[in-house]
């Protein structure tokens, strides 16, 4: 999981200044492997912030990575 997410990281332009992994959620087979990552980590626009959110990673059968997928975990949205 950690080599799937710094391949992809690579290949992206992160929005975020720095990005530390907290967790595998879970993982998907498929023609490859979806992951979904718990992450902790700054907005470039806002450096003095932490957020938490969840990036989803496809890695192919070659070992390619890519990102799919990113959103804010923000629980102040989350209402009975």
């Amino acid at each position: 999981m950690q080599a799937a997410y710094e391949k992809a990281a690579e290949t992206v332009c992160w929005q975020w200044g720095r990005v530390d992994t907290l967790a595998c959620l879970g993982s998907q087979v498929v023609a490859g492997t979806n992951y979904a990552i718990l992450c902790k980590g700054e907005l470039t626009e806002d450096p003095s912030a932490e957020r938490i959110f969840v990036v989803t990673i496809y890695e192919d059968l070659e070992g390619n990575a890519s990102i799919t997928n990113s959103c804010i975990l923000d629980l102040a949205e989350f209402t009975e």
